[in-house]
């Protein structure tokens, strides 16, 4: 059992999108470029470093800098107080792989945009390691250290998301003739496939340790018709009928609803129907859906995994009490990363 005491809620990255220029390099500096395609927690080896030609006799560790996305990073560095990186040294950060953060800049109208999470070209996000002569770069810096557990009332529950998203790839709007049309058009993106017109698809949910005592979930699905004509889709949570609409050709939809807690289970399913007349049957047009993404309550048991990434609701309190069970240290020190406010507690 792992207890700790926050000031803050941790694990919620904040993610800009806005057009980067280039005013973040510093001409004067090296550049070294690693990619990262998996979002999690990465450490940095001293040999790593050394192996990859970084001569730490030339300056200082706090003189270190991490760039992604156009910004500099929180970064944690073991030891580097002493102004040495010395052999049992290491880099820690939290890093996300690329999803479709960029992608609206493609569009005339970014609204058009079929999948933000996943990008239309790549998965990999390149992050850039340099060093300054300042020694004051961004990192994460220790909590306060706060051992009274009896004075906070422990938090019962985190959100966590299930997010079921697919690798094809939708090309969206079409001419008359049954072309693409040039220009990035509405429904444009990776997708998980085709509901053809009568068919039906189901989706299972793997979510353990559902908190039954919390707010409800939330199921948010993106889609678009694939076909010029009226599409209706029927979609069920277990059997619950919880969305039945019919929308117009090549229209854009997201739809969010909100999924009672006591419906939830470790094995849940949601099953899309489309029920659009059968005049339009085939198995080239129907529905195309980009994703379906959920937010639940589940409770402090993590399940036995060592890396996981959860969001606190906001509470009254000024401090959280988190009772953190079932969780796999891998035998080594434990870390929460508190990636909003740029904080870390050990």
């Amino acid at each position: 059992m792992i207890k700790k005491i926050i000031t803050l809620a941790f694990f919620l990255p904040l993610i800009a999108v806005s057009q980067i220029a280039n005013d973040w390099i510093n001409y004067d500096q090296h550049y070294f470029k690693f990619p990262i395609a998996k979002d999690g927690i990465y450490r940095i080896q001293y040999e790593q470093l050394i192996t990859s030609g970084i001569n730490f006799s030339l300056f200082d560790p706090r003189n270190l800098q991490l760039f992604a996305k156009g910004k500099e990073q929180a970064i944690y560095i073991q030891g580097e107080s002493d102004g040495s990186f010395d052999s049992n040294d290491f880099i820690e950060f939290y890093a996300e792989n690329n999803d479709g953060w960029y992608d609206h800049n493609l569009f005339s109208d970014s609204a058009h945009v079929f999948n933000p999470y996943v990008s239309m070209y790549t998965d990999t996000l390149y992050y850039y390691l340099t060093w300054n002569s300042s020694t004051s770069n961004k990192r994460m810096l220790d909590a306060e250290l706060d051992l009274d557990f009896n004075a906070y009332t422990p938090k019962n529950y985190f959100w966590n998301d299930f997010l079921y998203d697919g690798n094809d790839f939708y090309s969206g709007k079409k001419t008359p003739a049954g072309f693409s049309v040039p220009e990035y058009s509405d429904g444009e993106g990776i997708f998980l496939g085709i509901l053809p017109n009568q068919k039906k698809g189901e989706y299972l949910f793997d979510i353990p340790n559902v908190h039954q005592l919390g707010h409800n979930a939330n199921l948010v699905v993106e889609m678009i018709g694939s076909g010029d004509h009226a599409h209706t889709l029927e979609l069920f949570f277990n059997d619950s009928l919880i969305y039945n609409e019919t929308f117009s050709d090549y229209k854009n939809e997201v739809v969010n609803i909100e999924i009672p807690k006591e419906w939830l289970n470790d094995a849940s399913q949601i099953r899309a129907e489309s029920t659009t007349v059968k005049e339009y049957v085939s198995d080239e047009v129907g529905i195309a859906i980009a994703y379906l993404y959920l937010r639940y309550p589940q409770e402090f048991d993590m399940n036995g995994e060592s890396n996981i990434k959860i969001y606190l609701p906001a509470g009254n309190e000024s401090k959280d009490l988190l009772v953190i069970e079932n969780y796999n240290d891998l035998n080594s020190t434990v870390r929460l990363y508190d990636i909003t406010n740029s904080k870390i507690i050990q």
